[in-house]
């Protein structure tokens, strides 16, 4: 007879089997299992160290082909401004904290081409005008209340003054004036007196505006004699550079500046080039969209969003050699019209 005490004994050694059955099982599955893990964990380790080397050597390279490619484009950047900008002074303009590596290979291709290149004219944090000084100095060099936007108007009337000088005169001109000097000097004197006409230089803004620390003129990488005040003359024409990482904003000096030589002068002898460093076919930096976004300079003023880079610099110097020729935007922007400008 079977009673409750069978049924207590059976189910228990049911359960009995059941867990030495899964015990045994679990012991040699698990040792099973760890065995391949381990031997999988050992051949990704062994690629992750082939990776690694793969990763060294590939740095090693890209090291060796930058410096490679570095050693090319110092060497290829006078060769092909070779024979542009003939006989034009050229003045490059930039705003400090723009990396300095772009505006030396500004100055190399300057230096290559058959320009006179004469320096570079950094503009300095001190056009910070949300600074009381700052105002208070600027409005005594430019000769103008310390208001601000009167001081940027009266900044951007000087400066178009200092940079675009009147065109001398005709050497007829000049040689009938001297003759008529000399011809009332014997009508009316024994003493013989004649003055050559005085050589034309640059108004006194820029001295004074160097002297007060607004400016900043570095003429030894061109290894120029010029002095400051006879680094302007007329037909000069300008590389104006800024960044987003420069330490004033465009509004503070490029474009007051580029504004007052449009409203005075057209076509405008100068190219507006950003040193930004940018990803292809994305937003453009704010010195050059800002440009290209005032129709009265984009029509009158050539572009280059990319001279970080060395087809940015290439483009510069050739837009600045078809002035007043072409008028074009250059670069890697969505904003741009073409890498470079076409040959001419």
């Amino acid at each position: 007879m079977i009673n409750l005490r069978y049924h207590i004994v059976s189910i228990v050694a049911v359960f009995l089997a059941l867990g030495i059955g899964l015990a045994l099982g679990s012991t040699f599955i698990s040792s099973a299992v760890v065995s391949r893990l381990e031997a999988e964990i050992d051949q990704l380790r062994t690629e992750r160290d082939d990776l690694r080397e793969r990763s060294s050597e590939l740095g090693t390279e890209l090291e060796t082909a930058l410096a490679d490619q570095g050693q090319f484009e110092e060497a290829a950047l006078p060769i092909v401004a070779t024979g542009l900008l003939d006989g034009s002074r050229v003045v490059l303009m930039a705003v400090e904290g723009v990396d300095d590596e772009s505006i030396r290979d500004v100055e190399v291709a300057l230096q290559g081409s058959a320009a006179e290149f004469v320096g570079t004219l950094w503009a300095t944090a001190r056009f910070d005008l949300s600074d009381a000084q700052n105002r208070e100095d600027l409005a005594g060099v430019l000769g103008s209340s310390a208001n601000e936007a009167r001081l940027r108007r009266a900044l951007q009337q000087r400066m178009a003054e200092a940079l675009l000088l009147e065109e001398p005169k005709e050497t007829g001109s000049v040689v009938g004036g001297v003759l008529s000097d000399v011809t009332d000097e014997l009508l009316t004197d024994d003493g013989l007196q004649v003055e050559a006409p005085p050589a034309a230089t640059a108004p006194a803004t820029l001295v004074d505006l160097i002297d007060a620390g607004f400016l900043r003129f570095e003429g030894e990488r061109a290894n120029t004699t010029v002095p400051v005040d006879r680094l302007i003359v007329f037909g000069t024409r300008y590389v104006m550079v800024s960044a987003d990482e420069a330490n004033l904003p465009p509004t503070a000096f490029m474009l007051p500046v580029l504004r007052g030589m449009a409203e005075a002068v057209d076509p405008v002898p100068a190219v507006a080039a950003d040193a930004t460093p940018l990803l292809r076919d994305g937003p453009g930096p704010r010195f050059v969209d800002e440009v290209r976004a005032v129709p009265e300079l984009a029509a009158e003023v050539s572009t280059q969003d990319n001279l970080a880079e060395y087809w940015g610099v290439m483009g510069a110097t050739t837009a600045l050699d078809q002035y007043p020729r072409v008028v074009g935007h250059y670069g890697v922007t969505e904003t741009a019209d073409a890498l470079l400008p076409p040959p001419s």
